[in-house]
């Protein structure tokens, strides 16, 4: 990724653009210099974006590595504003929710940080680190681990992984933390809820209950694992928790001839009285 390239916030229905600084506009504008690879290339590892219903007020928050950017609407100078959590951590997945960021990082201990104030954003909770092997960080292959928080703002990691044998098929394991033990558990259930493995979030089911909904794509975007043919690599599925099945695919939203999509994702326009842009 290119430090000088304009970004945008767009609204898929309206169409309205909102400018963004690049990305050679964070801070004092040396970090991303300093972190990138000297050619002025980098990757944005995560993004998240909220955007408040009534008052149209947005956060853009971003991370590479262990730096994050972000951006209220208001903000007086057009720069990224950043802040390091902790030096030498690898954060692989985070979600927004309520004025709260709740980020995952490599050893899989979450923290959570309130964006409510004016000034930098403090952390306000920790989750301790899921169950090492032989206290080593752990990622079985063709696996990854998301983070996602429930309506009543209970925080889940979810292992996702791919077994190719005896014919390629996809499992989740979702582990919650135990308010007695302090222990991440595994359950088996998520209640009347439903979980938008994309966007982090559980929403509210009255069908498909205690499912985890998800795209093909998100395996090979995280592990290069496809679970599709060669002809359509972004079929969209359905996964119950409780039976470790998929039970419904929506290959037709994605198999049309004439449209190539590079990716498919769920999506919930409205949930807890605010939008995704």
């Amino acid at each position: 990724m290119y430090s000088r390239i304009d970004f945008h916030l767009l609204n898929p229905f309206t169409r309205l653009r909102i400018p963004l600084p690049s990305l050679e506009s964070i801070g004092d504008g040396n970090i991303f210099r300093r972190v990138s690879d000297g050619r002025g290339f980098n990757f944005i590892d995560k993004a998240v974006l909220w955007v408040d219903e009534k008052s149209r007020d947005y956060l853009v928050v971003w991370n590479f590595g262990s730096i994050f950017g972000y951006r209220k609407k208001g903000d007086d100078n057009n720069n990224w504003k950043v802040f390091l959590p902790f030096k030498h951590v690898v954060y692989i997945d985070m979600v927004f929710k309520e004025n709260k960021l709740y980020v995952l990082s490599l050893t899989q201990k979450v923290s959570v940080y309130d964006f409510s104030g004016d000034d930098s954003p403090v952390n306000c909770a920790n989750f301790p680190y899921l169950p090492l092997r032989n206290d080593i960080i752990y990622i079985p292959p063709g696996s990854h681990y998301k983070v996602a928080v429930t309506l009543s703002g209970e925080v889940l990691i979810i292992l996702a992984r791919v077994e190719p044998y005896p014919r390629t098929r996809c499992f989740f394991d979702v582990y919650k933390m135990d308010p007695k033990s302090s222990e991440w558990k595994m359950i088996k259930s998520i209640g009347g809820e439903a979980l938008l493995l994309d966007l982090g979030i559980t929403v509210e089911a009255k069908v498909m209950k205690n499912c985890i909904y998800f795209s093909s794509d998100q395996f090979r975007r995280y592990n290069g694992n496809s679970l599709c043919n060669d002809y359509n690599n972004n079929d969209i599925h359905v996964y119950h928790i409780r039976t470790d099945q998929v039970v419904q695919v929506f290959e037709d939203l994605t198999a049309s001839p004439t449209i190539l999509f590079k990716d498919a994702r769920w999506f919930f326009p409205t949930f807890g009285g605010n939008w995704l842009l």
